[in-house]
């Protein structure tokens, strides 16, 4: 999946360009996590008493601070012609052993590395600048004419715009001309053009990731790789959902379908695979398991831009099954209130607890024995207070409430109505054991999908409670 890395160069010329019409152009490539840090240690002096160091730092800010792309930089030098994955820039005589064509300012090398969903995306970004020329720091229309100075500042912004992954834009009057005007500063066509090679995974709505099952589908309107990327021509349709894990988790993943032709993918934040399906399940569906460290993630939906199987189609209906199992009791996300307010203190966890050793999962057989178990670090500003607790499963379209004898019976249309299984002085963490050695089969249960919800609130305000975003989910099937 790894390819040398390939230059491409980007010539800036001393010519005056004067149409003005907006449509920036982009290839596709990009910085994976829209962001890079330079290693700037340019020697000099302008003219103008600005130095060329100064110059450069100002033009990665304008980018940084008008854009969604972001520059660092470190105060040290790294020779631009070096192969390395850091990005340097310098006066040089020559492109790192290649002369310069004539008129030409700068030179913008870039390195790629291809990736699975998209085009190959920029690992390294170099920029050499021909010491023969004239420059100085100024505002305004360029100093044509022999002997006359380029401006140094534009001349870095437009190379900045190549390391970030634009192109050279021909039909407009922008920084990202391929050629000098009197623009000194981004224009709206250079900023549009960052924003829709680097927005596309952040304008993409995303689907909550719940453990158990989630019915979704693939089809006209969802997003498409090429809009997430960023570019490119794979258009097929794809559909996003972000988990975090706090613990070290094997999570499996398998969508059901009679119609779609499912592609499963496992990415960082940035769309960087990790894992993905190489489609080893039979007919339309896709299987991916996986062994996850701690941190944020993405499971990707995806199907084919053109159709390959003749059964199976690239959009449709799909059941996406969703398990885990792990050593430790797992976080239940953001916590939430009835009535809005924040409680950012407050913490829940969760799991089911297989009795014989010792795992937390959610997928079980109808003749393992479990327990339900929920952990709640109370919000410090609610320690010491009376408060009760409040527990609910989800089955289908069902409500029940679990009452203090232990019994899960119809929850009512209130929340005033919904049983209270324990009142208290609120201490700092609270436990909650929603079922203890339970055993599906003893029940006539072979095969459910459940979701609980635990939730606390304070006498002083039993109009809200507060509660957590994941459900403990538990899926009970004939195995």
């Amino acid at each position: 999946m790894i390819r040398k890395f390939i230059y491409f160069v980007h010539l800036l010329f001393l010519l005056y360009f004067s149409r003005e019409i907006f449509s920036y152009e982009i290839s596709g490539s990009r910085w994976m996590s829209g962001s890079t840090t330079f290693f700037v240690q340019i020697p000099g002096i302008s003219p103008s008493g600005l130095s060329w160091n100064d110059a450069f730092k100002s033009a990665l800010n304008e980018w940084s601070q008008k854009t969604v792309f972001k520059f660092q930089y470190v105060d040290e030098f790294q020779d631009p012609c070096i192969v390395d994955q850091l990005n340097g820039v310098a006066f040089t005589s020559d492109i790192c052993g290649v002369a310069y064509g004539k008129n030409t300012l700068a030179v913008t090398m870039r390195s790629y590395r291809r990736e699975i969903l998209g085009e190959p995306s920029i690992i390294e970004s170099d920029i050499v600048i021909n010491n023969t020329m004239n420059y100085d720091v100024y505002d305004g229309s360029p100093r044509l004419g022999r002997n006359q100075a380029s401006d140094f500042r534009r001349m870095a912004l437009h190379e900045l715009g190549h390391a970030i992954g634009l192109e050279h834009e021909e039909n407009s009057l922008s920084i990202m001309a391929p050629s000098i005007s009197s623009i000194d500063r981004l224009t709206a066509d250079d900023i549009d053009g960052v924003k829709a090679l680097y927005s596309g995974l952040i304008d993409c709505p995303k689907k909550k990731l719940s453990f158990g099952r989630t019915v979704a589908e693939l089809s006209e309107g969802d997003c498409t790789v090429s809009q997430i990327t960023g570019g490119g021509a794979d258009d097929s349709f794809i559909d996003l959902y972000p988990f975090s894990l706090s613990q070290q988790t094997t999570v499996n993943f398998t969508i059901e379908s009679q119609t779609l032709d499912a592609v499963l993918l496992i990415s960082n934040p940035f769309l960087e695979i990790n894992y993905l399906d190489y489609k080893t399940k039979e007919g339309c569906g896709s299987e991916l398991s996986a062994n996850l460290k701690p941190g944020d993630y993405i499971l990707l939906a995806n199907t084919f831009a053109e159709k390959i199987d003749p059964v199976c189609d690239v959009k449709g209906a799909y059941e996406l099954f969703s398990n885990f199992e792990s050593d430790s009791i797992m976080d239940l996300g953001e916590t939430l209130s009835t009535g809005g307010s924040s409680s950012r203190g407050a913490k829940f966890q969760g799991g089911i607890l297989i009795a014989e050793d010792f795992k937390f999962t959610n997928n079980l057989s109808s003749d393992q024995a479990l327990n339900v178990i929920a952990v709640v670090n109370i919000d410090p500003i609610h320690i010491n207070k009376e408060g009760f607790f409040i527990v609910v499963a989800e089955v289908g379209s069902q409500i029940f409430a679990l009452n203090s004898s232990g019994e899960f019976t119809q929850a009512g249309p209130t929340l005033s109505s919904l049983p209270k299984i324990r009142s208290k002085r609120l201490e700092v963490v609270e436990r909650i054991d929603i079922t203890n050695d339970f055993l599906p089969k003893s029940r006539g249960i072979n095969d459910i999908n459940v979701n609980f919800y635990v939730a606390y609130g304070l006498y002083s305000d039993t109009n809200e409670i507060y509660y957590h975003q994941l459900p403990i989910n538990v899926t009970i099937s004939e195995k």
